[in-house]
Formats: structure tokens, sequence, C-alpha cells
């Protein structure tokens, strides 16, 4: 069972603010940092990396880890998931906190003009699936349309990411295209008490 470690850390550093992380370590030595990250400029945000450094119990520096958002490109006030991953277990064990810091670039509005419909089920290995479908409502076509699904747990922590593309990836205006993602860790998956979904274009997001 992975150990959570507990590292509540909410912060706003410039243009973002964090929200619903968690730190914990999984079943192989790994230690994942997940959470949202949210625009909080008075400009839309692309190319978002985040960089965290990680501290021991005395407040000493023991590994750093980097990322990008889920999402690839944040209107203003929009929200995206993200982790980090460290993979070494020998540091990975000494960590009980976090601190963050972000680099980004301006980037364009895009319209709200993708709509999701979908549902989620278990399987019988304890796999939970997200199937459903994506329409362009916009009037021109949606290229590299990514589904992004979080999940949380009861106290409302992020505790997994999963990403697909649609079938077919670009959709033409004012027509549809399906997708399926799939939350696959096991030990996790009896902790998700919800979830939500985003779809992200070149051109068009998701309205959360």
């Amino acid at each position: 069972m992975p150990l959570n470690l507990e590292a509540a850390y909410s912060a706003r550093t410039g243009d973002f603010q964090i929200q619903r992380t968690n730190l914990f370590l999984d079943k192989s030595g790994y230690l994942h940092l997940l959470g949202e990250l949210v625009n909080t400029s008075n400009m839309p945000k692309k190319n978002i990396i985040i960089y965290s450094t990680f501290t021991n119990s005395e407040g000493n520096v023991v590994g750093n880890a980097s990322g990008s958002t889920s999402v690839r490109s944040l209107n203003q006030n929009y929200i995206s998931p993200f982790e980090l991953l460290l993979t070494d277990k020998q540091v990975s064990e000494k960590v009980t906190n976090f601190s963050l810091r972000f680099r980004s670039e301006d980037g364009i509005e895009k319209n709200y003009s993708l709509q999701e419909i979908s549902a989620s089920r278990p399987d019988i290995f304890g796999f939970i699936y997200v199937n459903g479908r994506v329409i362009n409502q916009g009037d021109t076509p949606a290229t590299n349309s990514l589904v992004i699904g979080t999940f949380y747990d009861r106290y409302g922590k992020v505790i997994d990411i999963s990403k697909a593309m649609t079938e077919p990836v670009n959709i033409t205006s004012k027509n549809q295209a399906s997708f399926s993602i799939v939350m696959d860790e096991k030990e996790r998956s009896p902790k998700i008490k919800n979830y939500t979904i985003i779809v992200d274009s070149d051109q068009y997001l998701s309205p959360q």
C-alpha cells in the first residue's frame, strides 16, 4: 500500500496557485507528487513547467523533479492536473515536504467549444474505465484532441491522472469523437470517489 506522507501544500507563486496536492510513495518505492495548478494571472499561459524541491524532516534538500501540466495551454482561472515523479527510492523515503516554482509563456485564449459526455465503470480486475464522446461545437476542426481524467479520493486530493487521444484525434466542426481512458493503479482504485474530465485541443478547451 502507498504511504501517504500528508504534506499539505498550497501556495500562490507569481501567476499560479497549487491545490489538491497529494504526496505519497507507491508500492515500488517511487514518490509521486500530484495536484492541480490554477492559472491566476491576467493572461493565458502555455509551455508551463513545474519544478519541485523535496526536503526531509530537518528541512534539508534531498531531491528535485520537474514536469509539465497535463493541459497544454491554460486560460485565465483554468485548472490543470499535474504529476511529478521521483524514482530514486533511497531519496524518496526521506522526503517529508516540498516547494514549487514555475516557468511559463504567455499564450492565446481558447474558446470553450468542446463538450464531453462520459460515464465510468469498474471491471473485475479493479481498473476503472471512463468512456464517452467529445462534441466539437466550434466553427473550425479541433486538432490533436486530448482527454484528461483526474481522479480524486474522499478528501478531494488528486490520486491519479489518465490521458488518451480522441478517436478520431481531429474532430471536424459540429461532429464528435469517442474516447476511453483507464485508471489502472489497483492500489489506488478503491480510494476513488470522484473524477473530472478535461478536453484540450490545439484550438479549443472544454469548460470546467
